[in-house]
């Protein structure tokens, strides 16, 4: 496995936007719909804040750590042992959160084409394309993200606009009717749950062409994905109504409801495909910050003898440690947010403080 190549600022906006994208597009209009309806669509704009917080603290913490990865800085600032304590905190949730991922893709492949095929099959074909793309390294999934873009955009181009058949004006008024409060519960998810996972991109600084660039990636990442979710939101509410907070997929629905004519219909067979197709881009890239990570906490000289075995953890966890829809959902709204906030937010604002105390405290001693 190669991880000598460095990744461009195109290849890492790509990763980001598919990191954020895949299960955004699963888990945002349900997640959502739990807390609003017709003001889901506003959700996007605490989103982007969100992604702003995600650009402040990783431009800081390159430049408070040049040329370190996370696990790397996390020893550098708080010492050897508090260091791998946090170190080993941080790939335990990468772990966790790999096997939340992978039962997701599950749950989705379970529910949409594979309706008897037991569990533990679906979780093990899925797992051999990413063990070989974990093989080739990760500039090979990062052109496969490269690749799928411009299919994903022409796709969304030509179908977002006939989606709209359906949609309904009505469904989104009166705007903000029960207070802003809704939205900033609804909110919570998207921001915390999904877009500070960009964050991740920490432990890949000694692998990045331009570091110094990350903070100006993750607003254009941002940006972008803000302004696709209110299109998308608004779509959802729109043509779904108040049923949105009942349905599991409801951007599936909608795909499903587009007819043109006799000749253009089912074209939810090309969205599960492009779903499944993306979260596995997401899933590898899991995959690679945990290995990395493991790499660096217990100095290894590869991460070539750990990744099948990893692997195999991932394909067990995902199993055991969700064991329905149910349970993955509750999970996911009310337990992971605040597992992300910790580990993406809390940790690496406390290592930059502690470096910058020390500084302090260092110049005042020889002063």
């Amino acid at each position: 496995m190669k991880t000598t190549s460095k990744l461009s600022r195109y290849q890492v906006i790509v990763l980001l936007i598919w990191t954020i994208t895949s299960t955004g597009l699963l888990v945002m209009p349900t997640g959502i719909g739990h807390f609003t309806t017709q003001d889901g669509w506003l959700v996007p704009i605490p989103f982007f804040l969100g992604a702003c917080l995600s650009a402040a603290i990783s431009q800081v913490f390159v430049r408070t750590f040049p040329g370190q990865s996370f696990t790397q800085a996390m020893e550098s600032a708080l010492g050897k042992g508090p260091g791998k304590v946090v170190n080993l905190w941080w790939a335990i949730w990468l772990y966790l959160f790999g096997c939340m991922i992978m039962r997701e893709l599950n749950l989705f492949l379970e529910t949409t084409v594979f309706h008897n095929i037991h569990l533990y099959l679906i979780s093990a074909v899925m797992l051999l394309p990413l063990a070989y793309s974990t093989y080739l390294g990760f500039i090979a999934t990062a052109r496969i993200g490269e690749l799928l873009l411009p299919i994903f955009t022409i796709s969304m181009l030509f179908t977002i606009p006939v989606s709209f058949q359906n949609f309904d004006w009505n469904q989104l008024n009166p705007v903000l009717a029960e207070g802003i409060s809704p939205v900033w519960q609804a909110s919570v998810v998207p921001v915390f749950g999904i877009v500070v996972l960009m964050l991740m991109l920490l432990q890949f600084v000694p692998y990045l062409e331009h570091p110094q660039k990350i903070g100006r990636d993750f607003l254009i990442v941002g940006a972008s994905l803000s302004a696709f979710g209110i299109i998308v939101e608004a779509l959802v509410i729109g043509t779904l109504g108040d049923s949105v907070r009942y349905l599991q997929y409801p951007l599936l629905e909608i795909v499903r409801s587009v007819r043109i004519g006799d000749y253009l219909e089912r074209l939810d067979t090309i969205y599960v495909m492009g779903i499944v197709a993306i979260i596995f881009i997401k899933l590898s890239f899991i995959q690679y910050t945990l290995l990395l990570s493991l790499k660096d906490l217990f100095h290894l000289p590869t991460i070539r003898h750990i990744a099948l075995a990893s692997l195999g953890a991932v394909w067990s966890g995902n199993i055991f440690l969700f064991r329905d829809s149910a349970d993955l959902t509750q999970y996911m709204i009310f337990v992971a947010p605040v597992y992300v906030f910790f580990t993406l937010v809390v940790l690496p604002m406390a290592a930059i403080f502690v470096r910058i105390f020390r500084k302090i405290l260092v110049l005042n001693c020889f002063r």
